[in-house]
């Protein structure tokens, strides 16, 4: 016999506060990055390659 589980309501759900984003620092050839936030810093290594289907 299968176990029902019943489904918790949106009130019932506890979601934590946001962290504040950090800030990401590199020195590479002698050239300073810097992004706030993973978002952002991702988002800068995410660009086209030959053969992506974009």
């Amino acid at each position: 016999m299968s176990k029902i589980l019943k489904i918790k309501s949106l009130d019932e759900i506890v979601v934590p506060e946001p962290k504040v984003d950090e800030t990401y620092n590199k020195t590479l050839l002698n050239r300073e990055f810097s992004f706030v936030g993973l978002k952002k810093l991702l988002g800068v290594a995410d660009f086209s390659k030959s053969g992506d289907g974009r």
